[in-house]
């Protein structure tokens, strides 16, 4: 799968990840939204008409933004689970 993405770095620390909407990207940007509203302070998240906007005013989120896009991302598409059977169950 292939998703379109526009990185905008500021002198000033801001930062911008724009990433074009697909319908079949849908649930991966809704995912992605509510985590970054969530879990990271100082971002605004605009949800226009074509794409989605994530901008940061603090150099230390940039990091943070990315590395929350790629996990959505990855889990989302690969499906991924990261929950293991404990070994007491496998016993039986």
């Amino acid at each position: 799968m292939e998703i379109s993405l526009k990185i905008n770095i500021h002198k000033n620390q801001q930062f911008s990840l724009i990433i074009k909407k697909r319908p079949k990207i849908a649930g991966l940007l809704t995912n992605l939204t509510n985590i970054l509203k969530a879990g990271c302070n100082g971002v605004v998240v605009k949800d226009q008409d074509k794409h989605l906007q994530i901008t940061s005013f603090e150099g230390a989120a940039t990091l943070s933004i990315l590395q929350t896009f790629i996990e959505v991302a990855y889990i989302k598409i690969s499906g991924y689970n990261d929950t293991k059977e404990p070994d007491s169950k496998k016993d039986f």
